[in-house]
């Protein structure tokens, strides 16, 4: 393997349904009845040609046949995703649907089983800290488009909703190790149990890598981005009768990452201790065939440990120590202060408490409704970033619908509204309509339009980031929000045309959309405010603006049993401006943010005797991140898998082989850190 180091106009509330309207009508190809219900554009149980957004679905065949180490590798099947790695993979992964982002991602919901993972202090998710496991995942829905009305605010480009395996469904035990070049190592255990209407799952996990090298220089020299983290979660499904389903969990993990440079004395390279726990419960109650009550409740705490302290005053300013006082004298007023290091603790300890409430009913026939409402508390402490060492709160209340009308045989109105209100802002309605006309047996035309909206992080909201003496007093200050920013605002139309065609089979859909954002949030160098170093810190503000327009196709295809082709390809355009984050005299053009084209291609086979083979092919065409990120040129990759199963007496199992980014090398975010082909050996033992 030594070769492979290398605006539209609000709707009422509710509609009422049709006076004319027939039975239901339902499509009677394989096509659909083959495909999972799908839960994530609405809260209803829906079939593709139902919704009023585009969905994606990675199932498992996907997952299996990919090859991916991680879910952001999964996320490059889904058409217009772009994933990027900042100094590796045990830093950050952003990743971003039709671009206009730069590395924390701030625009994209993520749920676990219901439960939202989105981080209440910086935006964004921390990929390599989810307490989920590929191995344990049953399905990943992903919607492509604003998604408020459905899951409130930072629903705003799209929503991935991560559906973990049912006890029932795995075998009793599994332990899986999987090793890699660069030092990645990864091992899992799965444990199951059934006793009477109680199912259980535990699953253990251990990773770690070296992380990547920076091969942007004739030297080529480690990066510091080496990342090590451990646990476990826990699911209890319970069935308290024949119309109660009762669903516990709950999970834990710890970890070191690896961060910073020996060049910059307020980032240097340094070890970050992170935690991350959760409980959850849920209560499912269905009433009748037409009628179910569902409750979701969970509690979950982020900690992220990362402090350090800067050289000495002379020696990270080159002046005499003797001048050191004298100098701090002139600056801030402060008279003796001596030649010191200062203190930085960018630390931050997040926790979430949420209670959630869902109705679903059918007033008629042709009539659907999911309604509900929720409340949230997220409290946010981090001494460093927001200047204060007490823990800022946010309380946040929604209430929502969505209803599914059918007005007549082959046409669905899909039509609902949230309302949500928290801290610092009055009510929000984030409004949906769309509307399904089924043509045929098995294709569909949708039109929809939505609004969504993107709150302040706590960071963004209270920035008061500096570097401190020890009694207060600010040395150099780096990022402020003089007040909170607005909020971020969407509004997207589609055109959306699919269907399936069958023997083979065939499944696809093409979209055509534009989306408008306003009041884009950035962080911008400020020239006024009273730093005493170099009078200039990071402003946050809302200042700028994007239009992306552009056609996606999804496909699915299965010419046989064995063989399965997914393709997820996206051509999009963005104008519109930002102000410039070093010269905000400067308006800077957004157009190169958004790749123009975007492609995903995983082709899979199953011969005789077992063996699965995967070949994925990816390609993004130029962007240009925005905040810290580089200029991306245009690259390819390929992932090779195999994975050939066994037997033996009472074990089953299989051994796979994966190579990554087998294309060559190339960088997808940071022009100083590049991704290099890499190798993978598996063994996976069920008993």
């Amino acid at each position: 393997m030594g070769c492979f180091r290398r605006s539209f106009g609000l709707f009422p509330l509710l509609l009422l349904p049709f006076e004319s309207a027939a039975e239901p009508f339902a499509l009677e190809q394989e096509f659909l009845s083959d495909i999972p219900v799908i839960l994530t554009a609405t809260r209803l149980p829906q079939k593709q040609a139902e919704l009023p957004a585009s969905v994606t679905v990675i199932d498992r065949e996907m997952i299996e046949a990919s090859g991916a180490v991680d879910i952001p590798d999964l996320l490059r099947l889904v058409a217009g995703f772009q994933i990027g790695r900042d100094n590796g993979d045990g830093v950050r992964t952003t990743v971003a649907y039709h671009g206009v982002t730069d590395n924390y991602a701030r625009r994209m919901q993520v749920l676990v089983d219901g439960r939202s993972v989105y981080n209440p202090a910086t935006g964004g998710i921390e990929w390599s800290d989810l307490l989920v496991q590929l191995e344990d995942i049953a399905r990943i829905e992903v919607t492509r488009g604003p998604n408020g009305v459905t899951y409130g605010s930072n629903s705003f480009v799209g929503v991935i909703n991560i559906i973990t395996r049912h006890p029932d469904e795995l075998p009793l035990a599994v332990v899986k190790h999987l090793a890699g070049e660069r030092g990645h190592s990864r091992s899992f255990g799965r444990f199951t149990s059934r006793n009477g209407n109680l199912d259980q799952r535990l699953s253990v996990f251990r990773e770690s890598s070296d992380g990547l090298r920076d091969l942007s220089t004739t030297d080529v020299r480690e990066v510091n981005d080496s990342y090590a983290f451990q646990g476990f979660t826990w699911q209890g499904e319970y069935r308290a009768g024949i119309n109660d389903y009762l669903t516990f969990g709950a999970g834990h993990g710890a970890g070191k990452k690896q961060r910073g440079t020996s060049i910059d004395p307020f980032d240097p390279t340094r070890d970050r201790d992170v935690t991350n726990s959760y409980i959850q419960f849920d209560w499912r109650h269905v009433a009748s065939s037409n009628e179910e009550f569902k409750l979701n409740f969970y509690h979950q705490r982020y900690r992220l440990e990362d402090s350090f302290r800067t050289p000495l005053l002379s020696e990270l300013y080159g002046i005499d120590p003797a001048a050191i006082p004298f100098l701090v004298d002139a600056l801030i007023g402060i008279p003796g202060q001596p030649d010191q290091s200062i203190a930085i603790d960018i630390g931050l300890d997040t926790s979430r408490t949420n209670l959630e409430l869902e109705h679903i009913f059918a007033p008629a026939g042709n009539w659907r409704v999911v309604w509900g409402g929720e409340a949230r508390l997220d409290r946010i402490r981090a001494p460093d970033y927001l200047g204060t060492g007490s823990t800022v709160e946010n309380h946040l209340y929604r209430l929502f619908v969505n209803n599914e009308i059918r007005p007549a045989e082959r046409w669905i109105v899909n039509a609902g509204v949230m309302a949500e209100r928290d801290y610092r802002t009055s009510t929000r309605l984030s409004p949906r309509l769309a509307v399904n006309r089924l043509i045929g047996d098995s294709h569909y035309l949708r039109v929809s339009q939505s609004t969504a909206y993107r709150t302040p992080t706590a960071v963004e909201g209270h920035a008061n980031l500096a570097a401190r003496f020890s009694d207060g007093q600010i040395l150099d200050l780096i990022y402020l929000s003089p007040q909170p920013p607005e909020d971020e605002e969407i509004h997207a139309t589609e055109l959306a045309f699919g269907g399936s065609l069958v023997n083979p089979k065939l499944q696809y859909e093409v979209k055509l959309f534009r989306e408008r954002i306003t009041d884009i949030m950035v962080s911008v160098s400020d020239d006024d405010n009273p730093d005493p170093i170099d009078n200039k810190a990071f402003l946050f503000l809302s200042n700028g603006n994007a239009t992306t327009r552009g056609a996606e196709l999804q496909l699915r295809f299965h010419p046989d049993r064995a063989t399965s082709l997914s393709l997820a390809y996206s051509w999009a355009k963005s104008t519109g401006q930002i102000l410039d984050r070093i010269n905000p005299t400067v308006y800077r053009d957004v157009g190169a943010s958004t790749p123009r084209s975007t492609l995903g291609l995983l082709l899979s086979h199953r011969f005789t005797g077992g063996l699965l083979a995967g070949l994925g092919f990816y390609r993004v065409s130029d962007m240009h991140w925005l905040g810290p990120g580089d200029e991306t040129g245009g690259f390819n990759t390929i992932d090779l898998t195999l994975r050939q199963p066994f037997r033996a007496r009472d074990l089953a199992g299989n051994v796979s082989l994966i190579l990554r980014d087998a294309g060559g090398e190339y960088f997808d975010y940071r022009n100083s850190v590049y991704r290099e082909p890499r190798a993978y050996l598996g063994l996976e033992v069920q008993f």
